[in-house]
């Protein structure tokens, strides 16, 4: 007898093929997916971090990127009168807190980058080129160093 089409064994081999193949895929989708969120958040700190610098040499004092709280953050100085005003605020990294995590490093005072009126950081920890790690589950991670004495980024 000679019948056309698959025995139930032969769909199943393929239908398991697939699967490994859609399994390997998704995995690799989401790394992908993982590593851009970081590179992207990356890149953002980056041109915050050098608007808080420009501020400071051109406001001629000392403003802070800080942390606010879950992935916000915001740009502030204290004026002349004492008062603290807020530059840019609710700088938002990720879609929800915990997408993206930053860890200050070699920096005194806590998740505070404070560039002084010439540009260069004013909480170096001595000796030590500060910088911050940017993470995410799965992910690649990336570091941001801030030369201390100049305030170069890169």
């Amino acid at each position: 007898m000679n019948e056309k089409g698959f025995s139930l064994v032969e769909l199943i081999v393929v239908i398991t093929i697939f699967g490994v193949i859609a399994g390997l895929g998704i995995v690799n989708y989401n790394r992908s997916a993982g590593n851009y969120m970081t590179q992207t958040a990356s890149e953002q700190l980056i041109q915050e971090l050098r608007a808080a610098r420009s501020a400071a040499i051109s406001r001629n004092a000392v403003v802070r990127f800080l942390h606010v709280g879950g992935n916000i953050y915001a740009i502030q100085w204290t004026n002349a009168a004492g008062v603290v005003e807020t530059i840019k605020g609710n700088i938002v990294f990720g879609n929800q807190p915990g997408d993206v995590n930053f860890n200050f490093v070699n920096l005194q005072g806590v998740n505070i980058v404070a560039f002084n009126n010439r540009g260069g950081l004013s909480n170096a920890q001595p000796g030590t080129i500060p910088s911050i790690d940017i993470t995410r589950a799965g992910a690649q991670t990336i570091t941001v160093r801030i030369q201390p004495n100049t305030g170069y980024i890169r």
